[in-house]
């Protein structure tokens, strides 16, 4: 069984990307693909994914909560880490070999990332406010575990996965308000290591700041603090930015690598159309027809 493929979706609060993403998986398993539930981050899985959807409500977290499930967490997250590491600089030693200036620079990011996610337990026990950099942190987290738990073992086993954010909504937001977005993308690059997956196809559902945020206010859900017509109009300049990043980023990695493939679909239209159009990009890149000289997406 081949490993399946990973598809993203990302876009504003409002734009709709959920509801495609799940009609997605519906049209995946007509089609007998083997395919996850709609995966959505930040997660409701784990502790650093529960502590992001609460503190952007303006909710609290609770003392119990945060000794118990996000410290354990925590140490959990950074054992792995610290054995991950001691593993490759074991193998590296018995293999003759030195290591290497990125293994070094990468260690020390993820010294540093792992201080990071201590001083922000501090941070919450005392009740004290998070900088941007450090609730950026938190997605990071929520992504590595993400990964591991989720990501990886199903496309290694075959299954498609389609994500409701990704790496992109924290280049963006993160930028959006202050962190430079090149400092994030090394984050990324140095915390995730080999475990950063880069989607196999990413799509970014586009509508206006105003009509995103029209949309929200008619859902009656509560806004959370990005979800202004300000900060989504900061967020759709960063995206943008975020995904020519994404595709100079990932050109020349590795030998045979493939620049990233993000297409931007109209989502200021119905959602039916909306559909159809993003079925339509699945079809092209993965169902193409025989003899009509389409070729398939590539795997990485």
């Amino acid at each position: 069984m081949g490993e399946g493929y990973f598809i993203l979706f990302e876009g504003l609060s409002g734009s709709g990307k959920t509801t495609q993403g799940e009609r997605l998986v519906e049209y995946l398993k007509r089609r007998g693909v083997p395919v996850l539930p709609l995966n959505r981050e930040p997660t409701t899985a784990n502790p650093f994914g529960v502590s992001i959807r609460k503190l952007i409500k303006g909710e609290r977290l609770t003392r119990q909560f945060i000794e118990r499930e996000f410290g354990l967490a925590l140490v959990g997250l950074q054992v792995v880490l610290a054995a991950d590491e001691a593993f490759a600089k074991v193998a590296g030693a018995r293999a003759g070999m030195r290591n290497s200036a990125e293994d070094v620079i990468r260690r020390s990011w993820r010294k540093k990332f792992c201080q990071a996610l201590s001083d922000i337990f501090t941070k919450l026990l005392e009740r004290r406010e998070l900088t941007e950099l450090e609730f950026q942190f938190l997605f990071l987290a929520d992504r590595l575990l993400d990964l591991w738990e989720t990501i990886l073992p199903a496309l290694k086993y075959g299954k498609w996965v389609v994500n409701d954010r990704f790496d992109l909504t924290n280049f963006a937001v993160g930028d959006a308000r202050g962190v430079p977005m090149d400092e994030l993308y090394r984050w990324h690059e140095n915390v995730l290591g080999g475990d950063y997956r880069v989607p196999d196809l990413t799509i970014f559902v586009a509508v206006p700041p105003r009509v995103a945020l029209r949309r929200l206010k008619r859902s009656g859900k509560p806004l959370d603090r990005y979800e202004t017509l300000e900060g989504q109009r900061r967020i759709e300049a960063a995206y943008h930015r975020a995904i020519a990043l994404a595709q100079l980023r990932s050109v020349g990695t590795k030998p045979g690598d493939l620049m990233r493939l993000v297409r931007v679909v109209n989502g200021d239209q119905t959602a039916i159309a909306v559909e159809r159009d993003i079925e339509r990009l699945i079809d092209f890149y993965f169902f193409p027809k025989k003899g009509d000289g389409k070729k398939g997406r590539k795997k990485r």
